[in-house]
């Protein structure tokens, strides 16, 4: 009996044409207000975590925080120290979350 390999994720391209490759997600169900996704991944050698809230139609947009994990380990929460504009990677962290999804 042979093992069927495992496929390595898919990179997507975001800012500077660096990887982004997704590891896991999940989505939560968040009592009363909107669901929301929250995913692992691999940016420029770093594990991140990222919370993927909906479509906001207030703001016309879906609103994303990311984290570098080593630093949220670590209880280092605070802006400017592990702070990441979460827009720069909304569009890939979609799309391939998208194509796991099928």
């Amino acid at each position: 009996m042979t093992e069927k390999k495992k496929k390595a994720p898919k990179a997507e391209t975001v800012v500077e044409k660096k990887p982004l490759v997704l590891e896991a997600f999940a989505r939560h169900k968040n009592g009363e207000a909107a669901p929301f996704d929250v995913a692992t991944f691999t940016f420029d050698d770093r594990a991140m975590l990222a919370v993927i809230f909906d479509y906001d139609r207030d703001v016309g947009r879906e609103r994303i925080a990311v984290f570098d994990l080593a630093l949220l380990s670590s209880g280092e929460i605070s802006f400017g120290r592990n702070s990441w504009r979460g827009d720069v990677f909304a569009g890939s962290l979609r799309r391939a979350i998208g194509r796991r999804r099928r």
